[in-house]
Formats: C-alpha cells, sequence, structure tokens
C-alpha cells in the first residue's frame, strides 16, 4: 500500500494500535474495520513509535475505549449527529451505528480519500459525511455549515488525539 508517506502517518499508528486489541484475549473493544486500512509498512512505523514510547499502545487503547463508551451513552441519549475532529481512520460510523444518526468525519483530504476508496473496495456502506479541511484554519463552523450538518440537532463531538498537535 505504501500510504503512511501518502497521508497522515499518525492515522496510521493508532490504527496499527487499535488493530491489536482484536487479538487480546479479553479486548477492550473490537474493531473489524481497522485491518482494511494496514499493512506491512504502517506495522513498521507502529513498531518504532512504540520502541521510542511504549506507553502510547496503552493510551490508544484506553482512550478508544473510554471514547466508545461515552459515544454509546450518548446515543442512547438521543444524540442524533456524531463529528470526529480529526477522524483519521476512525471506524466508529461503522462500529457504532443507531438508527437516524448521522456522522461527520473532518480531516485531511487526503486521508478521507484513502479511508473512502478502502471502505468502498471492500463493500462497506457507511453512514459518514465526508469533510475534507483542517478544523482550526478552515474553521469549524464554516466546515460544518457546507456538509449538511444541523445545528439544531443534539450533537456529539469526539476529539480523540489531536490537542498535542495544536500550538499556542
Amino acid at each position: 500500500m505504501t500510504v503512511v508517506r501518502n497521508v497522515t502517518g499518525t492515522a496510521f499508528v493508532v490504527a496499527e494500535f487499535r488493530a491489536e486489541e482484536n487479538r487480546e484475549l479479553h479486548p477492550l473493544y473490537r474493531d473489524p474495520i481497522v485491518h482494511l486500512f494496514l499493512d506491512g509498512e504502517s506495522r513498521w512505523v507502529a513498531d518504532q513509535i512504540f520502541a521510542s514510547f511504549p506507553p502510547i499502545k496503552n493510551m490508544v487503547r484506553i482512550r478508544t475505549r473510554y471514547l466508545d463508551d461515552r459515544l454509546d451513552h450518548q446515543l442512547q441519549l438521543g444524540y442524533q449527529q456524531v463529528v470526529i475532529l480529526g477522524a483519521g481512520l476512525d471506524t466508529r460510523a461503522i462500529r457504532k451505528p443507531a438508527p437516524g444518526v448521522a456522522y461527520f468525519e473532518i480531516d485531511d483530504e487526503n486521508i478521507l480519500a484513502f479511508k473512502k476508496a478502502r471502505l468502498e473496495e471492500n463493500g462497506i456502506d457507511t453512514n459518514v459525511r465526508f469533510i475534507a479541511g483542517n478544523y482550526i484554519s478552515d474553521g469549524l463552523i464554516d466546515l460544518l455549515k457546507k456538509s449538511e450538518f444541523d445545528f439544531e440537532r443534539p450533537t456529539h463531538f469526539i476529539w480523540e488525539g489531536n490537542t498535542m498537535y495544536l500550538t499556542a
């Protein structure tokens, strides 16, 4: 695939760590989709990151479970839209569909195009509105206005792992 250089590399590293949970005896969550995005190169890069900072795997595992649980709760409360900022290779729209719930994923155009292509190649239909853009420089509100987002509907936002990239 050799995609790590062509799209946001951190998305592949996080996806590799999430994929590992599927092999655990008692996993914190299951993600049967994530493997579609991965290959030997993404595994190699993830191994390098892990070697330099071993706590990263548990951080990804625990935050994934925590955010999955929070999303489940919000969906039970009747939230009708989910916005995932810096979505990368997130699979919640597929793993956690709910009747009448719309998902909006905002990220770099290249990562979203790659993700959409891999899902289509594998016959996976999603209820996702992919929004190419940078929610900081392009403006979150402006991006949502262009994407059929309903500002009147209850909405759950997921902002996972992006804060480390923000400047002061």
